[in-house]
């Protein structure tokens, strides 16, 4: 997928990234995140969990559209096994490396990043679930 007027980037310069804004009354605000598109090329070159199996895991009952009917009991009360509809998906974290260093004689810079359901799908290029 190409995103159209998104010029390439590397990690370190998003990672360099001022995140402060200037208030109108000139006071200097951090901010804890931009929210931009960027467009990379990264290589993967580690993974988490570290056994590929457990790249899935079991829904949790908000995670497949399930409401709690039993009168009160929470999320973490609720048998997983006791669900009509066992559902597994996809959440792992990936270390991402820039492919070029974005400056000469310096290691190239690094960013772990979750990769939940829905992206690994798109990653993947699957439309089901973890199951299959």
């Amino acid at each position: 997928m190409h995103i159209s007027g998104v010029d390439m980037s590397t990690l370190g310069e998003i990672q360099s990234r001022n995140y402060t804004y200037n208030s109108k009354s000139g006071q200097e605000l951090a901010l804890p995140f931009l929210n931009v598109r960027n467009r990379v090329r990264v290589r993967v070159v580690d993974f988490w969990p570290p056994a590929l199996e457990d790249f899935a895991k079991l829904a949790q009952p908000n995670e497949i559209g399930k409401t709690l009917e039993d009168g009160g009991a929470s999320e973490c009360d609720t048998d997983m096994l006791s669900l009509p509809s066992q559902r597994w998906v996809w959440d792992f974290f990936l270390l991402l490396e820039d492919i070029k260093s974005h400056r000469a004689g310096h290691s190239p810079a690094q960013q772990w990043v979750h990769v939940n359901h829905t992206y690994a799908e798109f990653l993947i290029g699957m439309e089901e679930d973890a199951t299959e």
